[in-house]
């Protein structure tokens, strides 16, 4: 075998290494998919079934929090509740456009639920005079609305319209 014959084998065998490696990183990415998605619906149904637990007990724990947020709880409740079975039904189905309007339908249930909190706005900062935290809350929750506002539409617009993909 000559030298150039060598190098072509070498070469020719680099480009097949190459090859393999290119087809298993793309199953790789297509496993991780796979499991990542599930795992997402799943943590995000748990973490909302602790904050139904949670959310009736932080009148017990924080004492600037007024009667009036027992009103928010239910919308709050509504809010978990909702995320939980949808994040469940997207454990069997979560094709486009389907999981898009879901998640603009909880985007706008949870700006319900943040302007409710703005108008209604169940707390009593009073006794703590270092700050405005009146104006800070409310300033959180105006950017919680134009936040979540744009979180509605860019959701609803991607149900219609999903990224498109790179070629390279």
């Amino acid at each position: 075998m000559t030298t150039e014959n060598k190098s072509e084998c070498v070469e020719n065998a680099k480009k097949l290494v190459e090859g393999i490696e290119k087809e298993l990183e793309k199953k790789g990415e297509k496993i991780a998919k796979k499991v990542e998605r599930p795992a997402e619906y799943i943590a995000t149904a748990v973490v909302n079934g602790i904050l139904i637990w949670l959310f009736p007990r932080l009148m017990d724990w924080l004492p600037f929090l007024t009667d009036s947020f027992q009103t928010i709880l239910l919308l709050l409740n509504i809010s978990f509740l909702a995320t939980i079975l949808i994040n469940l039904i997207f454990l069997f189905y979560d094709g486009q456009p389907f999981k898009g309007l879901f998640k603009a339908l909880l985007n706008m249930w949870g700006l319900v639920v943040t302007i409710s909190l703005y108008y209604i706005f169940p707390f009593d900062f009073s006794p703590y005079n270092s700050a405005d935290w009146n104006l800070i809350v409310r300033i959180i929750l105006i950017v919680g609305i134009f936040g979540t506002l744009v979180g509605f539409i860019t959701e609803f617009i991607g149900a219609f319209f999903p990224k498109q993909k790179n070629v390279s």
